[in-house]
């Protein structure tokens, strides 16, 4: 299977209706390896940034219309979009690693616990207004413990330490 990334970057997608098989590359003359049932047979990765996606609820349902196998994604790219909400729309995505939200309006903390349920090694939510909160980075350390890079620094073991003797506290 082709370890392709599919990148549907700066195709001024407003909605998840408007990303499709129909939809250009981010290059307009890319064209994307696809199976005999025309799915996208790339399903490692995927690039929506710089977009105007307000919502990413119902995207697990969308991805199984146009990749082979959505859950089999390891790294999604939602950054520079409009999204202020997270929830569950992506628990069905059991294999992300990688997970760039960054440069969006996402602004409550309680918006990134779903992402608990996920395997989590890096992730980004930098140019957020959820990054203003005093317990931001340590709220989500606590939340996400197995990260090794968030907001593209380290995690360091005296920051892990750190954060081992508090308790998580539920956020708002």
């Amino acid at each position: 299977m082709t370890q392709e990334v599919l990148d549907f970057g700066f195709r001024e997608l407003e909605t998840l209706e408007d990303f499709s098989l129909e939809t250009k590359g981010i290059y307009d003359d890319s064209e994307y390896a696809k199976n005999d049932e025309g799915l996208y047979k790339a399903n490692k990765s995927l690039r929506l940034r710089n977009n105007q996606l307000a919502s990413i609820d119902g995207l697990s349902t969308k991805l199984s219309t146009i990749m082979v196998d959505h859950t089999a994604l390891q790294w999604l790219d939602l950054s520079f979009n409009q999204i202020s909400r997270i929830s569950n729309s992506l628990n069905e995505l059991v294999q992300l690693k990688v997970l760039y939200l960054h440069g969006n309006r996402i602004s409550q903390l309680k918006e990134i616990q779903d992402l608990s349920r996920l395997p989590l090694t890096k992730l980004t939510l930098h140019g957020n207004p959820i990054e203003t909160q005093a317990a931001y980075r340590k709220y989500t350390l606590q939340l996400l413990p197995a990260l090794i890079k968030f907001d593209f620094a380290a995690v360091t073991n005296a920051e892990r330490r750190g954060i081992s003797h508090n308790p998580l506290k539920r956020m708002k």
